[in-house]
């Protein structure tokens, strides 16, 4: 049905970009990412053609990452969209808010994962179209940030510690990096026993609130605390 003048309303029958967020998150960009790569394994055989598809966006969500939402020390940062429509060309200045140590993690994460994603032969086809050999250095160059800022880590609330040992035990599942993984360990058990002796001071983490409801999804699956105990 085309609708009449009389009927239109633009949030419903067309895009309308003043209607817009007009800022793209880091958080939001690294779920969009993961949640592509956790369905292209999960399509992986049924439907292999749509898997290497969100293989392909998943990497250029990630390009665009990279490329739009850093700031000049190279963290990744909240922007602002300061196009005035689709025709324009695009328009980016950064959001003015801190830099999320919660932030870095999870673009580690959604890059550790993407790059474990491209092992597997059928994805190979665009590993040299997409210059996936990059990924390796950026991967070690996040990595040491997080390891260095592990001190400034343990002065968050117990909501982003919380945050911090989940998407942790992710990286600790999908990495094949020995001293990595060793490095995983340690920063869990630290994270754990910050928020433990939190508890035993003041006998809750955080007034009113549980930790896990108030995470998204995609990573409340990813970890079962019982698991924890493996490591």
């Amino acid at each position: 049905m085309t609708p009449t003048d009389e009927y239109v309303n633009l949030g419903i029958y067309m895009w309308d970009i003043s209607s817009f967020n007009k800022v793209v998150k880091v958080e939001a960009q690294c779920y969009s990412i993961l949640s592509m790569l956790k369905l292209a394994e999960i399509y992986r055989e049924s439907h292999p053609n749509l898997s290497k598809l969100l293989i392909y966006y998943s990497s250029l969500f990630y390009d665009f990452l990279i490329s739009f939402m850093r700031d000049e020390a190279g963290l990744f940062i909240d922007i602002k969209n300061k196009t005035k429509n689709s025709d324009d060309k695009i328009s980016i200045k950064p959001n003015k808010s801190k830099v999320k140590l919660s932030d870095q993690l999870l673009v580690y994460y959604s890059l550790l994962y993407l790059n474990k994603m491209y092992n597997d032969e059928i994805y190979k086809r665009y590993a040299k179209e997409l210059n996936i050999e990059r990924y390796k250095a950026e991967i070690n160059s996040i990595f040491n940030f997080i390891s260095e800022s592990i001190e400034t880590a343990l002065s968050l609330s117990s909501r982003e510690l919380s945050q911090f040992i989940t998407i942790l035990y992710g990286c600790y599942k999908i990495d094949t990096e020995l001293e990595r993984i060793e490095m995983y360990n340690e920063f869990i058990a630290l994270f754990s026993d910050e928020i433990i002796n939190r508890i035993k001071a003041n006998g809750e983490v955080e007034k009113g609130k549980t930790i896990l409801n108030q995470f998204p999804s995609i990573l409340i699956l990813d970890v079962q605390m019982p698991l924890l105990k493996d490591i």
